[in-house]
Parts: structure tokens; C-alpha cells; sequence
């Protein structure tokens, strides 16, 4: 028994394979997260609220700056 795959879906993961070969070295942007600022109220509160291991601190703090500055400029 096994998966039977019809020719279009063998074709479909062949192109993905030598997509994902060409863009190996290549580092694509991310795309970003829109919050509103009840959103991002709520996530610093939960940020506020939790308790954060130390070696995952700097991580925590890199990201209230980043949502304190989402925050500011809406």
C-alpha cells in the first residue's frame, strides 16, 4: 500500500525541489505582522504577565522594544 501520486503532483514537487535548490544561499525577507494597539497592549501584558526563563530574557526584551516602537508610531 502507499500513496499513489498522479503525474502532475510528481511534476509539482520536482519544481519545488529545484526551486528550493536555487535560493539555498539566499535569505528571503519575512513577512511582518500588522497589530492594532489593543493587539499589542494585549501582548505586553502577556510578555508582563509570564514568566520568562533567563536565557530566553534578551530574546523577551529585544521583543517589548520592538512592539513599545510598533506601539508608538501608530
Amino acid at each position: 500500500m502507499g500513496l499513489v501520486k498522479d503525474k502532475d503532483t510528481n511534476k509539482k514537487i520536482k519544481e519545488l525541489r529545484l526551486e528550493s535548490q536555487k535560493t539555498e544561499g539566499v535569505v528571503k525577507p519575512t513577512p511582518s505582522i500588522k497589530f492594532s494597539k489593543q493587539e499589542i497592549e494585549f501582548l505586553l501584558y502577556l510578555i508582563q504577565e509570564s514568566q520568562i526563563p533567563g536565557k530566553r530574557l534578551i530574546e523577551a526584551i529585544q521583543i517589548v522594544e520592538k512592539l513599545q516602537k510598533s506601539y508608538k508610531e501608530q
